[in-house]
């Protein structure tokens, strides 16, 4: 038999766990747990219930990281850590996910940045790395000695 009700609110991860390794394994216990339930609820024939679980596990999953990285990031900034998060990577995709750190971000006081005219997966991540690889790293000389001598006519490729 199905031990979490279907409408009960699924626990939420101890985000005072010592390590985020610590804080996700318990989080992906609990939502194991949840999927067992479901499993169970399935096998009952209420399918409608175990479809609600799943789904509430699922977003769980989410709120929980959500959670677990806020909580990360608001304990680095209180050792002297800086306040701006930036969100980069193919996971923010996810507006669930997306949506609920940049809400803990504010509500913990600190600075979210995420990517917004271009993609935040792989594409957005590489046109930031060269942009600060282009700020930061020094112009040879052959380098810049060789663009002076292309034309100003010839089209980028």
């Amino acid at each position: 038999a199905a031990t979490v009700d279907a409408a009960q609110a699924l626990p939420r991860p101890p985000v005072d766990a010592p390590t985020m390794q610590a804080a996700f394994a318990a989080l992906m216990a609990l939502l194991a747990h949840a999927g067992q339930d479901a499993r169970a609820l399935g096998r009952t024939g209420d399918t409608d219930a175990a479809t609600r679980l799943r789904a509430r596990a699922a977003r769980a999953f989410h709120e929980g990281l959500a959670d677990l990285l806020a909580a990360r990031c608001a304990a680095v900034h209180a050792q002297g850590g800086p306040a701006t998060v930036v969100l980069g990577g193919g996971c923010f995709f996810n507006r669930l996910l997306r949506e609920g750190l940049i809400a803990r971000l504010r509500a913990a006081g600190l600075r979210p940045a995420w990517p917004q005219a271009l993609s935040c997966g792989d594409a957005g991540l590489a046109l930031g790395q060269a942009w600060v690889a282009a700020a930061t790293l020094p112009v040879p000389a052959s380098a810049a000695a060789a663009c002076a001598v292309v034309p100003e006519s010839l089209p980028c490729a």
